[in-house]
């Protein structure tokens, strides 16, 4: 997970899973190596930055991977990544 911000009940979660997470920013850096990517934010300018990205990188999985843009609203402020 890449988010500028995490929420105490996502940090409990990807503990629970064991799901690596990264305060930070969207890079495309964050789709090397990865066959399927949730761009699920607040702000759709970045999802469709996260599309975008989609053949980028190297290895295997240029070209090839399923990312599913997605839009999730919180009831807070419009266009900040949640």
């Amino acid at each position: 997970m890449v988010s500028p911000m995490f929420r105490e009940a996502t940090i409990a979660l990807a503990e629970k899973f064991d799901i690596q997470m990264h305060k930070d920013v969207y890079h495309k850096k964050y789709l090397e190596g990865k066959h399927m990517v949730v761009a699920t934010t607040d702000n759709v300018p970045i999802n469709q930055q996260v599309q975008g990205n989609k053949g980028v990188g190297k290895g295997k999985h240029r070209g090839h991977r399923t990312i599913f843009p997605a839009s999730l609203f919180t009831g807070e402020k419009p266009g900040r990544n949640t």
